[in-house]
């Protein structure tokens, strides 16, 4: 009888400590755009059309400048489940444009890589596997993008 008390103790204490850090906002499959574009919305919604549960896990995507295309981060006062994008970045990869399937397409790929580098985030290992989950990540949406194009053709215009 006392093991199981011990059992039943430790799991209290572990069910309670999960309760603390559990965060309902990251179980929703909607994800705040800031600022919101036309092009990253529309990157947003392919994603969503792939999987409508997508985005759990992920907080906000915020659009700003870094020297990357986008990055995720952690540490004191970083939260993982936060997308930074480089919209400038990307559209200057598209030859300039700011609307259009080529920003579209590269929209989604650099929010689905980011999306697997924040679904490869572990508390105690930080961002586990380097840039191999976010490459494949990045490569299932490629492929997916490829293969349903009559399915995204509305969101690319």
């Amino acid at each position: 009888m006392a093991y199981t008390v011990k059992v039943i103790k430790y799991a209290q204490i572990f069910y309670s400590k999960a309760l603390e850090t559990h965060d309902p906002e990251l179980d929703s499959p909607n994800v705040v755009i800031q600022p919101g574009t036309p092009a990253l919305q529309k990157a947003v919604e392919i994603l969503k059309r792939m999987d409508p549960n997508y985005f759990v896990g992920v907080r906000t995507i915020i659009v700003g400048v870094s020297p990357d295309f986008g990055h995720v981060e952690s540490g004191p006062d970083k939260d993982p489940s936060i997308i930074n994008v480089n919209l400038n970045k990307i559209n200057q990869q598209a030859g300039g444009q700011t609307t259009g399937p080529e920003v579209i397409k590269a929209s989604a790929l650099v929010i689905a890589h980011e999306r697997g580098h924040v679904k490869s985030y572990n508390q105690q290992q930080g961002f586990v596997g380097g840039e191999g989950p976010a490459m494949t990540e990045e490569n299932r949406v490629k492929q997916w993008m490829e293969t349903n194009q009559s399915r995204i053709q509305d969101l690319l215009q």
